[in-house]
């Protein structure tokens, strides 16, 4: 992004994804839609509860500061797929979105589409489970902001938390998701727990 013309190329109408990341003046890092030169698409942005002069879009209440765009590309011949919450492996979820070819569903009507279904493993009582048999295709551009956004905080945590960034080997990040999703199953239950067993 252009730090020198942002202010005159770029719009920012609304938040639509939180990161709860806040800076030391209290702004959040946000994905928000907008508009760059004319081109829809999302932006990385720090969202300021206030008219800020480095800030865009001020609308009463808050205003942004864009850190980088991704323009909105339609996949063809794709539709659009909501892939499952990451309540259980991101500290801060987002549900993201996938395009798969239509090629590969099958197709009722013009609106409905069916996925195929295909043995995955069996139960403690021999029953089969199946799984979809979906090929999930690039994420659209909501999802890939969010997921930068994701990926950016992570490193800054692991910054903050040991002076250094952590290995990125395929061991080194299966062990590490392995023990955020425990954490993050002992912590949401807990709030379950808290939620409907109270008096």
């Amino acid at each position: 992004m252009n730090q020198n013309s942002y202010k005159t190329e770029c719009s920012i109408i609304v938040t639509v994804w939180r990161s709860s990341r806040l800076n030391d003046d209290g702004d959040e890092l946000v994905v928000a839609s907008g508009v760059q030169s004319g081109k829809k698409g999302y932006f990385m942005a720090w969202e300021v509860a206030e008219d800020r002069s480095e800030c865009i879009s001020w609308n009463g209440k808050v205003s942004w500061y864009p850190r980088m765009f991704w323009e909105y590309v339609e996949s063809e011949n794709s539709l659009l797929v909501e892939s499952e919450n990451e309540i259980l492996t991101q500290l801060v979820p987002g549900t993201k979105r996938f395009w798969i070819d239509k090629k590969d569903l099958l197709k009722e009507s013009e609106d409905v589409f069916y996925i195929k279904l295909v043995p995955s493993t069996t139960n403690e009582n021999n029953q089969v489970i199946y799984k979809p048999n979906v090929q999930e295709g690039s994420l659209d551009t909501l999802s890939r902001a969010i997921e930068y956004v994701q990926w950016f905080n992570e490193n800054h945590r692991q910054l903050l938390k040991y002076d250094k960034l952590l290995s990125k080997s395929k061991k080194a990040r299966k062990r590490r998701a392995k023990r955020l999703n425990k954490r993050l199953i002992n912590e949401r239950s807990q709030v379950d727990k808290n939620h409907f067993l109270r008096a």
